[in-house]
Formats: C-alpha cells, structure tokens, sequence
C-alpha cells in the first residue's frame, strides 16, 4: 500500500476514534474533513484509501465557501482604492505633477471623457446609446456595431453615425489636459476606447503616434470593396449632408460602402495597439 493510502487510513481511524458516540462509517460513507480549506466541519471526502486528495466537488464547495466568506466581510468595510493623488480629478493630477514631476505619462480614457461634449456613453441606462436603439428596430442593440449586419444592412450604422459624430462637438477639458500634457513633454501616449477622434480634435500630433485608438475611429474611413481610403473631413462632409446616408466609394469603377475605420464586433484591434503596448513595455 502506498503511503499516500496510509495516510488516508490514518486520518480515517483518527475521526471514528474521535466519533465515538456516532456510527462508524462505512467504506462507501462520506467522512466529516475538519482540515479543508474553509474550517467547515460540514464539509466533506468521500473514504477512497487510494488518493490523498479531497474530491473536485468538495475543493470546488471549500473555495466558494472561502469566497463568500471574504465577500461578505469586505461587504462591511469601506473600501478606498489606493492612490498616490491627493484628489481624484484633474486638480489633484496636476498637484501630483507638479510635485513628483513625472515624465512619459500614458494616459487611458473611455467613454466618460466625451459625455460632457454630448456624446453619450454606451450602456448607461437611459442615456447610453444601447438605451436608445429602439428606433432601429434590432434584435440586439449591439448588432448596429456587427460587422456581418452591417455588411448586410449599412443604414441603421450611419444613421446613428450622423448623431453620434457631429460636427460641431468639442473636446472636453479633460481632452485639453491631455494636450498639455504633451505640450509640456510629459505625455508618453494616450490609450483611447473612444471612437469620436477628438483625441486628434484637440491637437495631438498624430504624426508622433501619441494617440492609441484601441477601438478605432472616424478620423480615417476605407471603402469596403476596393480598399480606398477617405480622411476625417470626407466622411464628415458627408454625414453632415441630410440628403445622404450610406457613403458609398468615389474610385473609378467602384461603389463600395466607406466604413469608418472603428472597430466592430469580430474585427481584431489595430496592429498597432499591439506595437504601442511593446513600445511601452520596453
């Protein structure tokens, strides 16, 4: 017998010494384990002399018994994220700089930034624009960001587009910050859910790649058939435009669909998203 089973036995015969006053268990019994993870009497092994190790479901029960456990003692505490700042908003970033004084700052911004523009969020109920797609008649709000529905049916996309990309937004002050901070050589990239390009707005080199769009934007388009591409002011010209919808390809011979260059469900993140991170990194 190996010494694992030994052990086993061992631990078996401890617990019917111990009880007694209590039928003994059988071979095909389940035993009281007072040494699991969690300290639950309750718990139990099943008797198996050839392994030492409690079975995947009693592991499994130990560890959500221990998680909510924990949970339930952090639900009764008040939890302060740690941060070196004094203040969290821009007052107290500026203070930091201005004390530390960092350099290559990276900044990462999501939707949030942009709200105060007019440009509203995604899945805030109410006001989000997954809150609003009624209109469109989808089976899933998400669809109008689909690329294969979007392959089929176009309208729903850039009749929202016209909305939420409109000519006369402006960038936050939170967008302006960012800019400082490049204009004082403190800003090493800027990491960007966001699909509104104010990023470029405000005035950020995009010649020296301190903008990451992870999601994509409008600030560039390309044609879906022959890979064309449009800048910013072509598919802004031509959302503006009321007697127009679907933007379709001026090349010669072809009349594509002119997809703004964001991200949609199924497509990978930009190349280089992943070439910044290393960037970064190193």
């Amino acid at each position: 017998m190996s010494d694992a089973s030994n052990v086993v036995n061992r631990k078996v015969q401890k617990d019917e010494d111990e009880s007694a006053h209590k039928d003994k268990p059988s071979s095909d019994q389940s035993l009281s384990n007072k040494d699991n993870a969690a300290g639950d009497s309750g718990s139990s092994v099943k008797d198996n002399p050839g392994s030492s190790h409690p079975s995947k479901i009693d592991a499994f029960t130990s560890f959500v018994e221990s998680m909510g456990q924990s949970l339930k003692g952090a639900a009764t505490e008040t939890i302060r994220p740690s941060s070196p700042l004094k203040t969290l908003d821009l007052a107290g970033i500026a203070d930091y700089i201005k004390t530390k004084k960092p350099k290559n700052i990276i900044v990462m911004t999501g939707a949030g930034i942009s709200t105060s523009a007019g440009i509203p969020d995604f899945r805030t109920p109410g006001s989000g624009l997954y809150s609003n797609l009624a209109e469109y008649d989808l089976e899933d709000p998400q669809d109008i960001f689909d690329l294969d529905f979007f392959r089929e049916n176009p309208k729903p996309f850039f009749k929202l587009a016209k909305a939420l990309f409109p000519k006369a937004v402006k960038p936050t002050p939170a967008h302006y910050f960012v800019r400082l901070l490049e204009k004082k050589g403190l800003l090493l990239r800027w990491f960007t859910q966001n699909i509104d390009s104010l990023e470029i707005t405000v005035g950020v080199s995009k010649e020296k790649t301190y903008v990451m769009a992870a999601h994509g934007s409008h600030a560039s388009s390309t044609c879906m058939k022959c890979k064309k591409k449009y800048d910013l002011q072509w598919i802004t010209k031509h959302l503006d435009d009321p007697t127009k919808l679907v933007p379709y390809c001026e090349g010669e011979g072809c009349d594509g669909v002119v997809k703004p260059d964001i991200i949609f469900f199924s497509e990978s993140l930009p190349r280089d998203f992943f070439t910044k991170i290393v960037q970064v990194e190193s």
